[in-house]
């Protein structure tokens, strides 16, 4: 079926790894994220998501309409 991950599965890694760790929290206080820039953070959420989601090939992270990043681990 080319069924690759769930998105259940996606969405529980991702709260495991990222959100619990960052939701409502000052993200200066987060190990790696003292200066928590955009480029910083997607770099950061990658290294939490890459050996727990097999395929994962890159990260996409908006600040609003129109800006943001897209990281592929490179």
């Amino acid at each position: 079926t080319e069924f690759i991950i769930d998105f259940f599965t996606i969405d529980e890694i991702f709260n495991t790894k990222v959100l619990n760790l960052i939701d409502h929290k000052l993200l200066n206080d987060i190990p790696g994220l003292s200066n928590p820039t955009s480029e910083i953070l997607c770099k950061w959420i990658w290294s939490k998501l890459i050996d727990n989601i097999q395929g994962l090939s890159k990260i996409k992270l908006s600040e609003d309409h129109g800006t943001g990043i897209i990281y592929t681990g490179e």
